[in-house]
């Protein structure tokens, strides 16, 4: 007996999910010629355009039903991950109404029939990533845009009352902290509610720092940014507290987002502009690796102070400290070495850069 494969390309579920859980799946003999013929679709992925991923998924999830099917129970868990991993893929890319998509919810009635098998909170928490996808997908309009979140909102809140100890709930929890932060002003309350229930009930979970770290941003205007770390060019250490007395801009960002090049233009001008009236400029980069965030600031003319530490947006301890959830996020400090505006916007820095340095 051996492994058989992974998820997919990259090997992680939809959604951006984590990769799947549990015990590997086993290769035994009365299934060695579909995990082959599983083996050789993958391997056609990196020819596959875009528009046919949709097919490609529901192909891997056509073989995966075979060997879920030769299988007896005790062995069938790990491969109906990934059957329902690939229902998922196929029905989010695919169009509205998809057999995929409802193979899926078949699948997923049919595991949360017996309340203790792990599965049916798997393929249900899938299928809401599926189903907002699709409804993302029709959305054309404001409205439509904020009924599709709507809907997903109160899908992730049946799911985590439904299934509070399954382990994707942290997750759910997270999406929800995350979209009601999105909502603006109108939103932050329940996204710190979310976000506490996430620290007080999931504590081990891997997004409870970056949950702590949310509440901290949320509250943090007028307050010292807590920022230190080292110059990714000299290899000094640094602290907010060496720039004492003058203004700062704090820019995090990462190589692979689309705003980067206007961004590090604008923030030139500002250095350029208004450093000599007391303007920093730190760079918080959320790449994963230091040489990929090095060629990006060689390559952009990044200014200021660079910071860098390993694990991306998801796990770095910058990302975390002020749960950075996406980039750009640009924080506005004043003379007093106090957060001015935590949501600060390239539209607008110049009119406030102004009034930090007068």
């Amino acid at each position: 007996m051996v492994e058989g494969p992974t998820a997919g390309p990259g090997g992680v579920e939809p959604n951006g999910g984590t990769p799947v859980a549990g015990d590997p799946p086993i290769v035994t003999d009365e299934i060695r010629e579909f995990v082959t013929q599983l083996d050789a679709l993958d391997k056609s992925v990196p020819t596959i355009a875009a528009d046919k991923m949709a097919e490609y998924y529901a192909k891997r999830a056509g073989i995966l039903e075979q060997i879920v099917q030769k299988l007896p129970a005790d062995k069938q868990a790990g491969w109906a991950k990934l059957l329902i991993d690939s229902l998922a893929n196929a029905a989010e890319s695919g169009a509205d109404g998809n057999p995929s998509h409802a193979r899926l919810k078949q699948l997923k009635e049919t595991f949360s029939a017996a309340p203790q098998n792990p599965l049916g909170p798997y393929a249900a928490f899938r299928l809401i990533g599926a189903e907002n996808g699709l409804l993302i997908k029709k959305a054309v309009t404001g409205p439509q845009i904020q009924e599709a979140q709507e809907k997903n909102r109160a899908a992730l809140e049946s799911f985590v009352n439904a299934y509070p100890k399954s382990e994707d709930a942290g997750e759910a929890i997270m999406r929800l902290a995350m979209s009601y932060e999105f909502l603006g002003k109108t939103g932050e309350a329940k996204a710190k509610t979310w976000c506490e229930q996430l620290i007080k009930n999931y504590a081990g979970h891997h997004h409870a720092a970056k949950a702590a770290g949310i509440l901290k941003r949320l509250d943090c205007e007028g307050k010292p940014l807590e920022l230190a770390g080292t110059n990714l060019a000299t290899g000094q250490p640094f602290t907010m507290q060496q720039l004492a007395g003058k203004a700062a801009i704090v820019y995090y960002w990462a190589s692979w987002s689309d705003s980067l090049p206007a961004d590090a233009k604008k923030l030139k001008e500002l250095a350029a502009a208004y450093g000599s009236k007391g303007l920093e400029i730190v760079c918080v980069s959320l790449d994963d690796k230091a040489d990929a965030a090095a060629q990006s600031i060689q390559k952009h003319g990044l200014p200021g102070v660079h910071l860098h530490a390993p694990g991306g947006i998801e796990t770095s301890p910058f990302a975390a400290s002020y749960g950075i959830l996406v980039v750009t996020q640009i924080f506005e400090i004043g003379k007093d070495g106090k957060i001015a505006k935590r949501n600060g916007e390239m539209l607008t820095l110049e009119d406030d850069v102004k009034k930090l340095t007068q």
